[in-house]
C-alpha cells in the first residue's frame, strides 16, 4: 500500500509534503547553508576546535549511519548528554539537543510558549509560574522508559530522496565538509506514551559514521521547521501511518554504558579577576583555544545561573533565543548548558581572533584577500602570529571612565551578579601588544567559590567607551583616547 496516497492527520501535515524544488529541478546543486535549516559546520574545519571544547570526535566511529543514531538514543534514554554529544564527528550540537529535549519534554506545549516559542512575562510572579511548570515536565520525562520502533525509509517519505538531482545534492555537501559521504536517516521513538520521529543527517569519514545534526537537509526539504530540530510529534491517525512505514525494526538500542564524565572544562580559578584575563591571553599565545576555554566559568555557571532571576529581568522566556533554557533540576541539564557554553564560547573566541586579525590587517595597511574573510579555526592558525603576543599590564576599569563606579551601574552589576548566581562581578583590561600596535582585551570576570574566572568577551566597559562591537571585544589602545596618557595608567606584568 502507498502511504503517499493516504491522508495524514494534522499533526504531521507538514512532515508529509513532496517538495519539488530538488527533485524536478535543474538547479545547479546548492551549497549547505542553501540546503539545510542549520548553518553547519565543517567537519574537517572544526575537528581541532571542536575537540578543545570537550566534543570530541567519536573515534573510531560507527560501522553504520543506523549505528551512530542509535547510540545518540541510548544516551538519551540514559539521560547520558556526554555519550550523545560524543556520537556527533564535529561541529556544534549541544544547542540542538537542548532544543530537541525540550520538544520531547513537551516545553513547546505549555501555553504561550506554543505560538512561537516565546512567552511573555507581565505580572508578578509569572517567571517562577512558569520555571514551575518547565520544571514539571521536565521531572514527569521519563527518557528511561524510551522505546526504538525502527527506522522509517526516506524513499517513503518523499519522492524527492531518492531522485538524482537530490542525491547528487548530499554528494556536493559531502564534498564541501570535507568528507565521503553524507546520509540522511529517520528514526521513530516512544517517550512517555508519544510517539516521534526523529530526523538525522549523518556523514562518513574515514570509512565511519557520525551523527552531524537533527533535523537538517531532508527535514528540511519536507517543510520540518527548525524550531522543532528534526522531531516531529505524532497524533493518534500518524500513529497508524507510522506502523505501516516501519520499514526497518530489527535494530534495537544498545545497552547501557558507564558514564565517562568528560573533564570539567574550567580550570582551579584565578586568584585576581586581572589574572584570569592574562590566562586566556596565553592561550592565545599558545594557539590553543582548550586552554583559552579553561579560564572561563563553565560548569559553575551552569551549576549556579539563577534562570529565575534572567526571566524576570527580560520578562520573556524562549528556549530557542536565550543562553539557559531550563532549571538545573538534574545533571543531565546541567552537562547541557555547560555544553552549549562552550560552543557559544568557542565561536566567540573565533570571532575576536578574526576582529584581531582583520584590524592588524588594517593597522598595518595592508589590503586582505577574499578568503581573508573566512572566520574558520585551522584558517586562523595558519595566518595568525599568535606566539608574537606581547602582554603587557592591566588597566584598572575605574580610571577610563567615571560613570563605571555610578549608581546606575552597580545596579546593573548587581543584577548580573543574581542571574549568574556568582559571588561577585568584575572587569578587567588587559593591555597587550599584536604585530607592533597595543591592543585592550575587555573581559568580565565572575567569582565562584573565591575564585574567578572569565565569564564573558566584552564588558560594559567597552560599551560605555563606546569600543564598537565589531572589535569583538578587543580594539586598538590608540581607540580611547591619547596613548601617552593611556600609557602612565598601565600596571605592568
Amino acid at each position: 500500500m502507498n502511504w503517499k496516497r493516504k491522508t495524514i492527520g494534522t499533526a504531521a501535515v507538514m512532515l508529509f509534503i513532496i517538495f519539488g524544488f530538488l527533485g524536478c529541478s535543474g538547479r545547479k546543486a546548492a551549497s549547505a547553508d542553501e540546503t539545510s535549516g542549520d548553518s553547519s559546520e565543517q567537519f574537517t574545519e572544526n575537528a581541532e576546535a571542536d575537540s578543545a571544547v570537550g566534543l570530541e570526535s567519536a573515534e573510531p566511529g560507527f560501522v553504520t549511519p543506523e549505528d551512530a543514531v542509535l547510540d545518540y538514543l541510548a544516551g538519551m534514554r540514559d539521560n547520558d548528554f556526554d555519550r550523545m554529544a560524543l556520537s556527533f564527528g564535529g561541529g556544534r550540537c549541544a544547542e540542538s539537543i537542548a532544543c530537541q529535549y525540550a520538544y520531547l519534554c513537551g516545553i513547546d506545549l505549555i501555553p504561550g510558549i506554543e505560538i512561537d516559542n516565546t512567552v511573555l512575562l507581565k505580572e508578578s510572579g509569572d517567571a517562577e509560574r512558569l520555571l514551575e511548570q518547565i520544571a514539571q515536565r521536565m521531572e514527569e520525562t521519563d527518557f528511561s522508559s524510551m522505546e526504538f520502533l525502527g527506522f522509517v525509509l526516506p524513499d517513503d517519505l518523499s519522492d524527492t530522496y531518492s531522485t538524482d538531482t537530490y542525491q547528487e545534492n548530499l554528494s556536493v555537501l559531502a564534498e564541501n565538509y570535507g568528507v565521503n559521504e553524507l546520509a540522511n536517516r529517520v528514526a521513530a521513538v516512544k517517550v512517555n506514551g508519544n510517539e516521534y520521529m526523529l530526523f538525522f543527517d549523518l556523514i562518513k569519514k574515514n570509512d565511519r559514521w557520525y551523527n552531524l545534526q537533527m533535523g537538517g537537509i531532508f527535514a528540511s526539504i519536507l517543510g520540518i521547521e527548525s524550531s522543532a530540530t528534526g522531531c516531529v510529534r505524532m497524533d493518534e491517525e500518524d500513529k497508524k501511518i507510522l506502523e505501516e512505514l516501519l520499514e526497518d525494526t530489527e535494530h534495537e538500542l544498545p545497552g547501557t554504558k558507564e558514564k565517562i564524565y568528560l573533564q570539567r572544562t574550567e580550570a582551579e580559578g584565578f586568584d585576581t579577576p586581572w589574572q584570569a584575563a592574562v590566562a586566556y591571553l596565553e592561550g592565545m599565545q599558545a594557539n590553543d583555544i582548550g586552554q583559552m576555554l579553561t579560564t572561563f566559568s563553565v560548569e559553575s555557571y551552569a551549576e549556579n545561573y539563577n534562570l529565575q532571576a534572567y526571566m524576570e529581568y527580560l520578562e520573556a522566556y524562549s528556549f530557542m533565543h536565550q543562553d539557559v533554557k531550563f532549571p538545573s533540576v538534574n545533571d543531565f541539564v546541567k552537562a547541557l548548558i555547560s555544553g552549549e557554553r562552550k560552543e557559544q564560547l568557542a565561536d566567540d573566541i573565533l570571532s575576536q581572533e578574526g576582529a584581531l586579525y582583520a584590524c592588524s590587517f588594517f593597522l598595518n595597511g595592508e589590503e586582505m584577500q577574499e578568503d581573508d574573510f573566512s572566520l574558520k579555526w585551522e584558517t586562523l592558525q595558519g595566518k595568525m602570529d599568535l606566539a608574537s603576543i606581547e602582554i603587557i599590564g592591566y588597566i584598572l576599569p575605574e580610571t577610563l571612565s567615571e560613570q563605571y563606579t555610578s549608581e546606575y551601574q552597580s545596579n546593573i552589576v548587581e543584577r548580573q551578579t543574581g542571574i549568574y548566581g556568582a559571588d561577585q562581578i568584575l572587569e578587567s583590561v588587559i593591555i597587550f601588544e599584536y604585530k607592533g600596535e597595543k591592543y585592550c582585551l575587555f573581559m568580565e570576570e565572575s567569582k565562584y567559590n573565591g575564585k574567578w574566572y572569565n565569564s564573558k568577551i566584552g564588558n560594559r566597559l567597552a560599551l560605555l567607551l563606546g569600543v564598537d562591537a565589531d572589535f569583538k571585544g578587543a580594539p586598538p589602545l590608540g581607540l580611547l583616547g591619547d596613548p601617552a596618557d593611556l600609557e602612565e595608567l598601565i600596571t605592568y606584568i
